[in-house]
């Protein structure tokens, strides 16, 4: 039975408890990448709670294929990072924002059950805009979409590495607390 005990001096927020995005969100068009249909399906359900205009595709190639033939593009991209019999979701990022040709380059928030540090390494990590971890909560999925569109939440929705003050004028770098990301002390 050992007892620790800590002080943290903090700073008040200078953020609001509520965010309004910067985009129109009704006009929005989604396209959820997943393979799993459950697993694609919830996303579409908390998509369309919030009145999102939302289509599917069940895999990278099929994402691509949407992509390339939209008549509205998507202006943002739910991509799950693994995908069994086709490419991952950081081969079909790779594909969408560097080789092919879209008037509108979506915004993409990759889903993953998986540790950022699984795929950290990975080409195409560089080009993704949020990161989401599974299970997704309707909460923090429309957290992950409004910090894709510039604003700041107050809630942690996905892994980020911008780096945020610590109060000291000094700046932080979040992605080193990722080795201890979900660590219970």
């Amino acid at each position: 039975g050992s007892c620790f005990s800590f002080n943290i001096l903090l700073q008040k927020s200078e953020q609001s408890l509520a965010s309004i995005p910067k985009v129109d969100m009704s006009q929005l068009h989604i396209l959820v990448v997943d393979d799993n249909t459950i697993a694609r399906e919830i996303s579409v359900a908390y998509l369309e709670q919030i009145k999102l205009v939302v289509e599917q595709a069940n895999s990278g190639e099929h994402a691509i294929e949407k992509l390339q033939e939209a008549k509205e593009p998507y202006q943002l991209v739910l991509m799950d990072y693994y995908m069994s019999g086709g490419m991952n979701g950081l081969k079909a990022t790779q594909i969408i924002k560097s080789k092919l040709e879209l008037e509108h380059v979506p915004k993409i928030i990759l889903t993953t059950s998986r540790s950022h540090s699984d795929f950290a390494d990975e080409n195409g990590i560089e080009l993704l805009d949020n990161e989401l971890q599974k299970p997704i909560s309707p909460s923090l999925l429309l957290d992950a979409i409004m910090e894709v569109f510039g604003e700041a939440t107050t809630t942690r929705a996905g892994t980020r590495t911008k780096k945020r003050s610590h109060g000291h004028g000094r700046s932080f770098d979040m992605s080193t607390l990722l080795p201890i990301q979900g660590a219970s002390i």
